[in-house]
């Protein structure tokens, strides 16, 4: 997968389910959906038999995001950007995914890892779409 950067907008997103294909986890199956002004993703755990989630708040913005800024009025606007900003309330944290490819079928984001003391990975996340 290259690098190159590909706008999306909240319509595009909004109502459409995703199933992660990439990386490969036997152990769970992910799922993710937007709406108007969440994200809502969830987490199968086969082992366990049990299911956990969460619903965070949204934006998409062409303007490099910041680690320290969730923008909430942009939140639940109709926008195009090639960044997808999430906010994490119970831990006051703001996280980004770069839109990287985007059809009918499929999407793909990419994370950087975050400047942690605990150095995490840059990761390619494939989703299938979900009909």
């Amino acid at each position: 997968v290259g690098k190159a950067q590909v706008d999306v907008s909240t319509s595009q997103l909004a109502g459409i389910k995703w199933k992660k294909t990439s990386p490969v986890s036997k152990r769970e199956t992910i799922t993710m959906m937007f709406s108007e002004t969440n994200f809502t993703d969830s987490i199968y755990y086969s082992s366990l038999n049990k299911t956990v989630g969460n619903s965070l708040s949204y934006y998409i913005t062409d303007e490099l995001p910041s680690y320290s800024v969730f923008h909430s009025d942009y939140v639940g606007k109709e926008r195009t950007g090639c960044y997808i900003v999430m906010y994490y309330p119970k831990v006051n944290d703001v996280d980004y995914f770069t839109v990287v490819s985007f059809t009918d079928d499929e999407l793909v984001l990419f994370h950087k890892a975050k400047p942690d003391p605990v150095p995490g990975l840059d990761m390619y996340i494939k989703y299938e779409r979900i009909r």
